[in-house]
């Protein structure tokens, strides 16, 4: 269920279901195309053992993999050196860093943290405030255009994909 405020942002509620019963076996049922990949994008609205499953089948074949950290959890270090891009909001970032809840958030200082537990690239979302970057040399904040938001179900999920389509992989 999903609830949108008079500002356009949203709170939603959400129930496994049939995320909840994808197994390894399913995952072991698309590996040739996941080893065909040119990029893996997952989520964790499924079980951790079977995202982690994924995502070393495609680290394996040479796959990049793009990871949404949603809905946050603490992540092993295994998994996240196995990540080429790690794509969270900014709830998501402060929980992978154990940020205490009265501290205040820094994008910059949070991407860039994310990068020294594996991910060759980290792209914290921030919503109207656009994204904060951090990659191999590379610290930068890009603002989002400006724009009257009605609705933002499924923003982060559109850039995403419009970041998948564009065929947009870690830098090397």
């Amino acid at each position: 269920m999903i609830l949108v405020d008079d500002a356009g942002q949203n709170c939603i509620a959400l129930a496994g279901g049939a995320n909840q019963a994808l197994s390894t076996g399913h995952v072991d049922a698309a590996a040739v195309l996941i080893q065909g990949a040119a990029l893996l994008i997952c989520q964790l609205e499924s079980p951790l053992s079977v995202v982690q499953h994924a995502i070393a089948l495609a680290h394996a074949a040479g796959v990049p993999v793009l990871l949404n950290p949603a809905p946050a959890q603490a992540l092993p270090p295994a998994l996240l050196a196995q990540v080429d891009v790690l794509v969270p909001n900014e709830t998501e970032a402060a929980a992978l860093i154990a940020l205490a809840s009265d501290a205040p958030f820094d994008a910059a200082a949070a991407a860039a943290r994310l990068r020294t537990l594996g991910p060759r690239t980290v792209i914290v979302t921030l919503g109207a405030d656009g994204v904060q970057v951090a990659a191999a040399g590379v610290d930068l904040h890009l603002a989002a255009p400006a724009v009257q938001a009605i609705d933002t179900t499924g923003a982060g999920d559109t850039f995403i994909g419009a970041y998948a389509a564009a065929g947009a992989t870690a830098p090397a």
